[in-house]
C-alpha cells in the first residue's frame, strides 16, 4: 500500500460523515469548529514543507505534522490543569512507546509479522483510550504523543537527525490511530449503552 493512501482515505470518509450528519459519532464532545476547520486545513497543508533552522543541521518539517501538532496543542490549551496533566502525561508515555517500537521494528524487523505502521498507530490509540478518557484530552495526547517521537527522531535526539518530521508515513500513522481510537470508543459506548437498554428491558418485564 503506497504512503499516503491510508491518509488520503481516512481524511475524505471523515468529511462524508461529518458533512453528512454523521457529527455526534465522529466527534462526540469535541467542539465542531475545531473539527470542520481541522478537515478543512488538512488537504492544504498536506503538501506543504517548512525548512528549519538554517545551517547543516536543517530539519523539513511536513506541513500535515505542523498542523496536526497544533491541532493537538489546541486541543491541549481547551482543557482544564487537571485534564492537562493527564493528556501531557499520557502523551509522553504514548511517545516513549511508539519511539521504542519504532526502534524494534528498525533494527530487529523479523519480529514484527504485521506492519510496523498498523501497530504503532494500534498501540498509540490504545494508550489514549485506557489513560485518558475524555476525547479532546485523547486528541490532545494522541497528536501530542505522535509528535513527539517524530520530532525526537527529526531533531537527532536518538541519533543522527533524519532530516525530516512528519511526511506520508506520519500522516498515515496519525489518521489510522485517530481512527482505531474513534472507533473503539464509539463501539465501547454502543456496547454500554446495548447493555444497560437490555438490562432495562429485563427489569421492566
Amino acid at each position: 500500500m503506497p504512503s499516503g493512501f491510508i491518509s488520503a482515505v481516512a481524511w475524505l470518509t471523515a468529511c462524508i460523515l461529518w458533512w453528512s450528519g454523521w457529527r455526534k459519532e465522529l466527534a462526540e464532545c469535541l467542539p465542531e469548529r475545531f473539527v470542520s476547520w481541522m478537515l478543512i486545513l488538512w488537504p492544504i497543508v498536506f503538501r506543504l514543507r517548512i525548512k528549519w533552522p538554517a545551517g547543516e543541521r536543517a530539519v523539513v518539517w511536513d506541513g500535515a505534522f505542523v498542523w496536526g501538532s497544533a491541532a493537538a496543542l489546541a486541543a491541549m490549551v481547551w482543557l482544564n490543569a487537571s485534564r492537562r496533566g493527564t493528556a501531557g502525561a499520557a502523551s509522553l508515555l504514548i511517545a516513549a512507546v511508539v519511539l521504542f517500537l519504532d526502534q524494534i521494528t528498525e533494527h530487529a524487523p523479523r519480529l514484527a509479522t504485521v506492519d510496523p505502521l498498523w501497530i504503532v498507530s494500534l498501540t498509540a490509540a490504545l494508550i489514549a483510550l485506557i489513560v485518558v478518557r475524555n476525547p479532546l484530552e485523547r486528541l490532545a495526547a494522541l497528536g501530542i504523543g505522535l509528535s513527539l517521537a517524530e520530532a525526537a527522531l527529526a531533531l537527532g535526539w536518538l541519533g543522527g537527525p533524519n532530516g525530516e518530521a512528519g511526511g506520508l508515513v506520519w500522516s498515515d500513522r496519525w489518521w489510522l490511530a485517530a481512527g482505531e481510537m474513534r472507533l473503539a470508543a464509539y463501539l465501547a459506548a454502543w456496547a454500554s449503552d446495548l447493555v444497560r437498554r437490555r438490562g432495562g428491558s429485563r427489569n421492566w418485564g
